[in-house]
């Protein structure tokens, strides 16, 4: 495959035309138009009316993190979902004149733990954690991340300091010894992992999750790698098979379910890494699905989300330990006009987070930190790290540095900075080319498809060159799909 073509000699027009390559195939166009009638303005008590309107007929689940399903609903089901329809929460937002806000950090930032507990009619009474999301917002960028916390990450439980499970089990043995303090034992977990602060908490039944996606007419998942699972679980206590191919699917509820539940494919897919980074994309089809015109409106869809959605979802403040409120689901609607689904960022806490430097095998069939039971400092370096340039991280572009006349030793500390600039970016230093006569700073994207944002912070860094064309004697060596190679300067 030749590489995407881009050649400048100016930084700055060719920061002009990054810029243009960036936004490809977006509608950048804006408009300030404004429809000038002479109407009699609204009476005041409308908005009032306009705001309770709003929060009884879109409730976003998940909306907090930009990872679940979009329900319209009742009183009842609302209530049993977590939902307060206070009215003069409504009314007092209104009166106050100011926006609803989230719960946010001190990083402006509002995280929602998504858990889906995987039950089966085999065993009722399972209360295992098998999905665990931490979904943030970030109100500045607008950027939305996802990080997966695998079922078999090896974690210390918060009610019994010294005593270790896979993460998965945790919420469900607070749940034994306390009822209703299963929430907040897996947030102080997830905390202490990730050193995300976290507001909120939605938990949703899966099979619950199948009957909205049923709903709601299926979902388009893409599917990166094609595999086939011969050790499928069955309702009966037997196996099927199932196979998936690459590509965009529609898929039923019953068919995402086993796309997102699969971990015994004979390939890449048949793990539990695999399978967090399935879940979080049916959440994020999911989420597509039920905010598109036809899912949102659809008054037969309304109703027949009804009662699932009061039956599979809980949601709590977790401050306040009460449920969401009327501000917080006008809040969560504002917010999710506001994100560019291309902003969306997703991770996996696996082997392969932090270029294998974080996680390595546990007790039994669990990971966990290679530093220790306990001690997550350099996971929650990453974490931070990631969430602060998510771009950057989930392109994971394979980077090396090498001396094409600048000194080998003065490379080596041309490669140290961007090392300490981005410390879990995949860089390695290649020592010299065979052409050390350059001049300035040359970058080479060897990728048909670019990574742009890990581009761009190399040339906030170095003011360099862009090109797909290598230089004499210089040629992709090691699979990079970018190569720095800094000449005399």
């Amino acid at each position: 495959m030749s590489p995407v073509q881009i050649e400048i000699n100016n930084k700055t027009k060719g920061k002009k035309l990054f810029g243009k390559l960036v936004n490809l195939g977006k509608n950048g166009k804006k408009t300030t138009d404004k429809k000038i009638t002479k109407d009699k303005p609204a009476k005041p008590q409308n908005k009032v009316f306009k705001y309770i309107k709003t929060a009884i007929l879109l409730i976003l689940f998940a909306a907090i993190g930009y990872g679940g399903y979009f329900a319209i609903t009742t009183f009842a089901s609302l209530k049993k979902a977590g939902i307060k329809l206070d009215v003069n929460d409504a009314i007092q937002a209104t009166l106050t004149q100011q926006e609803p806000e989230l719960l946010k950090d001190e990083n402006n930032r509002t995280s929602v733990l998504i858990v889906g507990i995987d039950t089966r009619d085999t065993d009722a009474g399972l209360q295992n954690t098998d999905t665990i999301i931490i979904a943030t917002i970030d109100h500045k960028t607008k950027q939305v991340t996802m990080i997966s916390i695998p079922r078999d990450f090896w974690a210390e439980n918060p009610r019994y300091p010294g005593y270790f499970s896979k993460i998965n089990a945790v919420y469900n043995s607070c749940e034994i010894e306390e009822s209703g303090t299963g929430p907040y034992c897996l947030r102080d977990t997830a905390q202490a992992i990730t050193g995300i602060e976290i507001q909120y908490f939605i938990m949703v039944d899966m099979s619950g999750a199948q009957k909205m996606i049923d709903t709601l007419g299926g979902i388009d998942v893409d599917v990166d790698n094609s595999f086939t699972d011969y050790m499928y679980p069955t309702p009966e206590g037997y196996y099927e098979t199932i196979s998936f191919e690459a590509g965009t699917q529609h898929m039923d509820g019953e068919t995402a379910l086993k796309f997102a539940r699969s971990r015994h494919a004979q390939s890449s897919e048949g793990s539990d890494f695999a399978r967090a980074r399935r879940q979080q994309k049916v959440i994020i089809a999911t989420k597509e699905k039920a905010l598109s015109t036809d899912g949102l409106f659809n008054p037969v869809k309304i109703t027949e989300l009804l009662s699932d959605f009061g039956n599979s979802v809980k949601m709590i403040n977790l401050t306040t330990g009460e449920g969401i409120t009327v501000s917080d689901i006008i809040a969560a609607k504002n917010i999710a006009g506001k994100v560019d689904k291309d902003k969306m960022y997703t991770m996996v806490l696996d082997p392969m987070a932090g270029n294998w430097s974080l996680i390595a095998a546990g007790p039994g069939s669990a990971f966990s930190s290679i530093l220790g039971e306990g001690n997550y400092s350099d996971i929650q370096i990453f974490v931070s790290e990631f969430t602060n340039n998510p771009a950057i991280y989930s392109e994971n572009a394979f980077v090396y540095v090498y001396n094409g006349g600048l000194g080998y030793n003065e490379t080596y500390a041309k490669y140290q900075e961007l090392v300490a600039q981005y410390p879990y970016m995949n860089v390695t230093f290649g020592g010299n080319v065979y052409n050390q006569n350059l001049t300035g700073v040359t970058v080479v994207s060897y990728s048909e498809n670019p990574e742009y944002a890990t581009l761009n912070a190399i040339d906030e860094m170095y003011s360099c060159e862009w090109t797909n064309t290598p230089p004499e004697n210089v040629s992709k060596i090691y699979g990079e799909d970018i190569a720095i190679i800094f000449g005399v300067q």
